[in-house]
């Protein structure tokens, strides 16, 4: 068992259903776009889509924005579509930790006040800004295709990932969301976006 993280690499039993055995009766394409962990994926029918990360890291996993826009765009089909960033994720190579000055960093009392650590959490920061451009590429996206006011959109905050997965180090709010509700039910069906 890794800290925290056990369900990451492992399988579901035969026969569980997942999100897509439940939506797509009610009419619902249910998309995932980017990093998984999920097996066996034939439990897992989602329409999967991602790219190859700009970094040469993982050499997959990265939403896949041109197929996000294809779905968004294509039809009057309600969708459930799950975004999977990987941001922020080792070994904290993306984004520009420039704009986070490792000696301008204010630091939580408990954390470790060294270079070394000051240098990791300015990776860390510029991974988040990524993360956030990732989520303001989607919130544009839906604007885009008049989808905004008919689409329940939860992104689930990056610095939790750092606090459940990697270390107390890095601690911050657990459990944080950031959701945008439609202003009021419609006669027809409301797709859904997860961050």
């Amino acid at each position: 068992v890794k800290s925290g993280a056990y369900p990451n690499h492992t399988y579901v039993k035969e026969g569980v259903k997942s999100l897509p055995h439940y939506l797509k009766p009610l009419g619902y394409r249910v998309a995932l776009s980017g990093k998984t962990h999920i097996n066996p994926q034939k439990q897992f029918p989602f329409e999967y889509s991602d790219r190859p990360s700009p970094d040469g890291g993982n050499p997959r996993g990265d939403p896949d924005f041109d197929a996000i826009d294809q779905l968004c765009k294509e039809d009057e089909t309600p969708f459930c579509l799950i975004i999977a960033s990987k941001e922020p994720h080792g070994p904290l190579n993306r984004g520009d930790p420039s704009v986070y000055p490792p000696e301008s960093l204010k630091l939580r009392p408990f954390h470790v006040d060294t270079p070394e650590f000051r240098t990791e959490f300015s990776k860390y920061l510029a991974e988040i800004t990524v993360f956030d451009e990732q989520v303001g590429e989607t919130l544009d996206l839906l604007d885009r295709y008049d989808l905004a006011e008919n689409t329940l959109f939860v992104a689930g905050g990056p610095a939790t990932r750092m606090v459940l997965k990697a270390a107390v180090s890095f601690a911050g709010p657990a459990g944080q969301s950031l959701e945008r509700k439609p202003k009021q039910r419609s006669s027809t069906s409301i797709s859904c976006l997860l961050f």
